[in-house]
């Protein structure tokens, strides 16, 4: 009888051991699977590809073409034209938004000169310019922070002018005269063009998987067009001007 008890109490120890790991415990609902787990979400491993602010300063030195237009007199005289270094400076600073391969910029210049006498008589000159430019760029590749990264981009920007002349002395004769000479500034000063170019930039330093801060160069073709020194329609001037800046950019 004692063998027989010992043999029943093995096979019970043999048949415990040999029980599968994953069953459920006793009162667990007969063994079910344990429900799925659902991992928690986790930030997108594309940083890329979210919006991000970029802000972009371009240098374009003077050279010997700004003396050669010196010398032959082709600013606008009215310190308000597009090339007259003030609404354009040769440092130039967009801003805007970048995403993955693609960035809009904008960039916005002012100029306003106001003179007003008073005197015996009231008069008021009013000369000024306001330059909105809006660019599109395009990435040549992913967006990496361990290489140079090349771009292309295009620019457009149209100039709108303000300007005035009134005196209260001023007889029909002096209004027609001076309606003449408003007419001929807003030519010199309006206008607008585009402008089509490469760049490369290389990462000074980066965040979030994009450069944070990028040192580069960028150049390329410039255009304006404003109306003639007539009033005949259909009259129009026409500059084609090469560009070359240095750039600095940063991202955030």
């Amino acid at each position: 009888m004692t063998s027989i008890l010992a043999l029943t109490a093995l096979v019970w120890t043999v048949s415990a051991r040999a029980e599968p790991a994953d069953s459920a415990p006793s009162g667990t609902g007969g063994g079910a699977p344990p429900p799925p787990v659902t991992p928690s979400p986790v930030a997108s491993a594309e940083p890329s590809s979210s919006a991000h602010l970029l802000v972009s300063a371009a240098w374009s030195p003077a050279g010997a073409g700004a003396l050669a237009w010196n010398a032959g007199q082709a600013w606008s005289g009215t310190l308000a034209g597009e090339f007259d270094g003030i609404a354009r400076p040769p440092l130039a600073v967009t801003a805007g938004v970048a995403r993955g391969r693609w960035a809009l910029l904008g960039g916005l210049g002012v100029v306003r000169f106001d003179d007003t006498t008073i005197a015996a008589s009231r008069s008021r000159q009013v000369t000024g310019v306001v330059r909105m430019e809006a660019e599109g760029r395009a990435w040549l590749g992913e967006r990496a922070t361990d290489r140079v990264e090349a771009y292309g981009y295009g620019s457009v920007h149209g100039n709108l002018p303000t300007v005035a002349r009134t005196d209260e002395d001023w007889t029909e004769a002096d209004v027609t005269d001076a309606e003449d000479t408003v007419r001929d500034l807003e030519r010199r000063i309006g206008g607008g063009g585009f402008g089509l170019g490469a760049g490369a930039a290389w990462p000074l330093a980066h965040a979030h998987g994009v450069p944070a801060l990028s040192l580069g160069v960028r150049g390329g073709v410039q255009t304006h067009m404003t109306r003639g020194s007539t009033d005949e329609d259909g009259v129009f001037s026409l500059v084609i001007l090469p560009e070359t800046a240095l750039t600095l950019e940063w991202m955030r």
